[in-house]
C-alpha cells in the first residue's frame, strides 16, 4: 500500500509546515540499480528556525508511524523561501 504511505507524507507535510508556497510530489527512478522512490518537495515561507522546527514535527511524526516497508523510498524535501 504505498500509495497510502505517500498520501499519509502529504498529508503530514501540509499538517507540519507553513505556510506553503508549492507542494509537489514527483517519482525518480534508476533503471540500471533497479530502485524507486518518491520525493515529496515542500516550499515553505518562514525563518529558518521556524522551518527546522516544522521538520522535526514531520519527522517525528512519519517516523513513528506504521508505514514501513510501504514508506521506504519516499523521502521529503524542503525549501525555504
Amino acid at each position: 500500500m504505498r500509495f497510502l504511505a505517500i498520501r499519509r507524507a502529504v498529508f503530514l507535510a501540509r499538517k507540519h509546515f507553513s505556510p506553503i508556497v508549492a507542494l509537489t510530489v514527483e517519482n525518480g527512478e534508476d533503471c540500471e540499480a533497479g530502485e524507486f522512490w518518491t520525493v515529496i518537495e515542500v516550499s515553505v515561507r518562514n525563518s529558518v528556525d521556524e522551518v527546522l522546527e516544522q521538520y522535526d514535527a514531520y519527522t517525528e511524526a512519519w517516523v513513528t508511524g506504521p508505514w514501513w516497508p510501504d514508506s521506504d523510498g519516499i523521502r521529503l524535501s524542503y525549501d525555504i523561501i
